[in-house]
């Protein structure tokens, strides 16, 4: 089992990024070996909030549905590590019923104050 860091999937989308290809192949090479990519929750969250954050923050600047596109993929392709499967589930429908955007997106931003 390997964690997947953020910056690798991160750059992995990032076409235009030169470290691109080398993420890519990185993981293409693993998952050849077999070994079981993972993320948890908390990646998931980060990368959401990577993904969906204005490019001027910082962010990459995509919309909802092309990150919500690429989180089906993570999901996918990827081992989700267990949180708690019904926190994750909440979640992951709550951001994506509410366009929820950037640093929003972590579960502090979602829970009353």
């Amino acid at each position: 089992m390997i964690l997947v860091a953020n910056n690798i999937l991160i750059r992995a989308i990032q076409h235009e990024n030169p470290l691109c290809t080398v993420a890519r192949k990185a993981l293409k090479t693993l998952h050849r070996q077999n070994c079981q990519l993972c993320v948890t929750p908390q990646n998931v969250r980060e990368f959401w909030n990577v993904c969906t954050r204005p490019t001027d923050h910082n962010g990459l600047g995509i919309s909802v549905s092309g990150t919500e596109r690429h989180a089906r993929f993570l999901e996918r392709y990827f081992t989700v590590l267990p949180d708690s499967a019904l926190t994750y589930t909440t979640w992951r429908q709550l951001v994506a019923a509410y366009n929820v955007l950037g640093v929003k997106v972590l579960m502090h931003g979602l829970l009353p104050r």
